[in-house]
């Protein structure tokens, strides 16, 4: 491959990217969170007493990023922190809870239609040529 199409490869993958968080930031826009915020509430959703070490690894964020937005979701009374030994087990409030329940369907619906026009095959391919970048 020549440099040109390898830029031109990279550009449209970050395109890409950004078109797709600009989406999920207009979902977002009248809740009390972002969408890295968002990820790691999800995370607390689909793991209930989940750590922070964890959340860090699942995501592949710094740890002072996660530290940061843990602390933030914790003042917005989004989770509740159970400490456990050294550890904070985290977990979803009922404030948490009802985010999720309501922006969930939304982002959920916005995935399908961002997919809609990608055969299987193509999403095969896709991931095939992702899964080498990472």
């Amino acid at each position: 491959m020549n440099s040109a199409k390898e830029i031109l490869f990279v550009n449209t993958l970050e395109n890409t990217v950004r078109n797709i968080q600009k989406g999920l930031n207009k979902i977002l826009f009248d809740s009390p969170i972002s969408f890295d915020q968002w990820k790691v509430l999800l995370e607390i959703h689909k793991v209930p007493g989940i750590n922070q070490k964890s959340i860090t690894k699942k995501l592949k964020k710094d740890k002072a990023g996660i530290s940061r937005i843990i602390k933030k979701i914790d003042c917005e009374k989004l989770i509740v922190k159970k400490k456990i030994g050294k550890v904070h087990k985290l977990y979803l409030s009922p404030e948490g809870m009802e985010l999720i329940q309501l922006y969930l369907p939304k982002i959920e619906r916005y995935y399908k239609e961002v997919c809609s026009n990608i055969h299987d095959r193509e999403f095969n391919i896709v991931e095939e040529i992702l899964s080498r970048i990472n």
